[in-house]
């Protein structure tokens, strides 16, 4: 599709080795190989990889790429700083980058704060950004600056910003009033610095750095909320006490009015959506620890997505990550938060996600949140069962097929091989998480087979990230072998190559997975099939469904029996109510024998004078006898009336064999 033929002959150049064959524009078997295992036909769409998304709207539209801690090469208690780890997050494409800033003893500093991290200077990191903010994408970057600075050291990061950075940074004048934020396109090659700011008449006169003695402003940074919640967190203090905390004046510090008048991106402290509608600014912006958003992405989803159509949102770890792990990204954007900031030096899960989001649209560190985050007329609620307006829930087919020259996990000793399988997870709003395993394939990293097909309905695929992981089975634990993550809006369908990249994000060489991706609208399906399909397989209602145990000889064998058994339970269920709503009929309590019930009922149809052939007692009694004896098998109770002559007939519907007397345990 969308393929032109000059797009096609260039393919032919490209991948056929033959020189006849590039001369008659036709492609051979090994050319049609190397085709297959090709850019244009890997599971990322092709075309989504230079910048295709409309690039100008709102800053606050966009998902945007943010490192947290962005000079921490370890971990954030102990480990040592370097100027190095900003040159690396800005060529990775990463656009908001964080500073905390210290006095030093001439110069300001840059380090984490109360800890035994290693310092390195202020001006050194902004000449790094100078020289390669904009290497990998010409896209704005923001410098969110955590200021601990006195006074005097502050006109020195001023002084420094202003002579290195020089017209890159964006100046606002105080009168402009705009309803929304620039867009990414109109702010090519500009830097925004992020920070406390002065009011405007607090900012007015003191030109002379000497004059400039400060304003107050709240001291609500990152540093500040970690040190307020840090023993709240641990269960030290009663709920009195944080009450008063929370209620008790914002302790004030002095903001040099240099240093103000730079700042782009005014952060201010968050109150309530409320509060925020009415008075916030474009310009100014709010930060949320990944607990504080947790909690209102689940009590308030949809304030919260309207909340971030018009304000920037920055969402840190929390403080008691010591060791800069990583919490998953995800939940910050399905509310549609732009600014989700992570431990870069940090491999992972979470991390893979990010990589993922952002491989697309050029790696400019900027993409375009789904619509309905954009518009202002649309409501937004990920928790609600019901289906999304404006989102048309899909259905997806993944066949894993096969795997080529898988890599050995770290530390595999000579001579080893593999017994690989493939872990599919689905990360999306709290009804789009999915969890799928192959088979394992023992002693075989060459060319694996696995031929094993999952399906899934989505309800809000365009926000989802997939990832395809592959294990090595170990029976003293599972070893990472490779991964590739994307977002499923950038998902190709049909018969496609995964390359597998390392855990820190190196590509391995020839090494993939083969897969068929099939998508369609999932309205085009059965409403019972659609049902069954977004009602089992997720990660928070599973019921029917064999759980992992991490013994893969224990989880193959019910891996075959996965879909007998969510068809199984389906079945009881429905027994279940339809024999509860036959009790409520025949006005017998939930607590009665199926027996009764039924004695119930043939007692008012003879009051009622009505002709009624009734079934043998010993047949109910069996029928019962063998329906609770079958615990993995569903059995549905039909009742027939027919009006006809006065007649009325009960029966039970044989489903699943228990006319031949099977006595299957689940």
């Amino acid at each position: 599709k969308n393929i032109s033929i000059g797009e096609c002959e260039n393919f032919i150049r490209t991948y056929e080795p033959s020189p006849e064959g590039r001369e008659e524009l036709m492609l051979s078997v090994d050319g049609f190989t190397q085709f297959l295992l090709g850019e244009e036909c890997s599971i990322l769409n092709f075309h989504h990889r230079p910048v295709f998304e409309d690039m100008s709207q709102p800053l606050s539209h966009y998902f945007i790429a943010s490192s947290h801690n962005t000079y921490l090469m370890e971990d954030q208690l102990k480990g040592p700083s370097s100027v190095e780890m900003y040159v690396r997050a800005l060529r990775k494409g990463c656009r908001c980058v964080e500073l905390d800033c210290w006095d030093g003893d001439e110069e300001p500093e840059i380090y984490h704060g109360y800890t035994l991290t290693s310092h390195i200077l202020f001006k050194d990191v902004i000449a790094a950004v100078k020289e390669h903010a904009f290497a990998t994408s010409e896209y704005p970057v923001i410098l969110s600056l955590e200021n601990h600075c006195s006074v005097p050291m502050q006109r020195k990061m001023a002084h420094y910003i202003k002579t290195i950075l020089g017209d890159d940074v964006l100046w606002i004048p105080d009168n402009v009033d705009v309803d929304f934020l620039p867009s990414p396109e109109s702010l090519k090659g500009k830097i925004l610095i992020k920070g406390k700011k002065l009011k405007p008449e607090a900012e007015a006169g003191a030109d002379d750095d000497e004059e400039d003695d400060g304003g107050d402003v709240s001291d609500e940074d990152e540093a500040a909320e970690m040190e307020k919640g840090s023993s709240s967190e641990a269960g030290q203090e009663s709920t009195l006490e944080q009450r008063k905390k929370s209620t008790a004046p914002a302790k004030k510090i002095k903001l040099a009015k240099t240093l103000s008048r730079i700042v782009t991106n005014q952060a201010v402290h968050f109150v309530s959506f409320d509060a925020s509608a009415a008075a916030v600014k474009p310009f100014q912006m709010s930060s949320f620890g990944e607990s504080k958003t947790q909690k209102l992405a689940s009590a308030y989803p949809h304030l919260f997505a309207n909340y971030n159509k018009r304000q920037l949102s920055r969402i840190y770890p929390a403080g008691s990550r010591v060791t800069s792990s990583n919490y998953n990204p995800q939940s910050a954007w399905n509310v549609g938060c732009q600014i989700v900031a992570l431990n870069y030096q940090t491999p992972g899960e979470p991390m893979d996600l990010n990589d993922g989001r952002f491989q697309i649209n050029g790696k400019s560190g900027y993409v375009l949140k789904p619509d309905v985050f954009r518009s202002e007329i649309s409501l937004v609620d990920i928790n609600s069962k019901s289906p999304i307006p404006g989102v048309v829930p899909s259905l997806f087919k993944i066949k894993v097929i096969s795997g080529q020259t898988l890599p050995k996990p770290d530390g595999s000793s000579k001579g080893e091989i593999i017994d690989p399988y493939v872990v599919i997870d689905v990360h999306g709003i709290p009804y789009d998480h999915f969890h799928e395993k192959t088979k394992t394939v023992q002693n075989n990293g060459f060319n694996p087979v696995w031929n094993e097909s999952f399906r899934f309905v989505m309800k809000f695929p365009d926000v989802a990230m997939m990832r395809f992981c592959v294990f090595d089975s170990d029976p003293l634990g599972d070893d990472f072998i490779g991964q590739f993550s994307l977002p499923m809006s950038s998902m190709a369908t049909g018969f496609r190559h995964i390359p597998l990249l390392s855990k820190t994000g190196e590509r391995f060489s020839g090494s993939t997975i083969f897969v068929h991706i099939a998508k369609e609208p999932a309205y085009s399906l059965k409403k019972n099939v659609l049902t069954r399909l977004m009602t089992f397989g997720r990660g928070h209602a599973q019921a029917g469904k064999p759980q992992r145990v991490n013994c893969n000889s224990i989880d193959e064998i019910f891996q075959g029996v996965s879909q007998d058994s969510l068809e199984s339970t389906t079945l009881r269920r429905n027994l279940e109510k339809s024999v509860g709503k036959f009790k409520r009929s025949v006005g017998v309590s939930s607590s009665a024998t199926m027996l009764q019930a039924v004695a119930s009922f043939s007692g008012k149809m003879k009051e009622a004078s009505v002709d009624f052939h009734f079934i043998k007692q010993a047949d109910v009694v069996l029928f019962w006898e063998r329906f609770l004896s079958c615990k993995g098998r569903g059995f549905f109770l039909g009742i027939d009336f027919e009006a006809r002559r006065g007649n009325a007939r009960i029966g039970f519907k044989n489903y699943s064999g228990i006319g031949r007397g099977e006595n299957t345990k689940g």
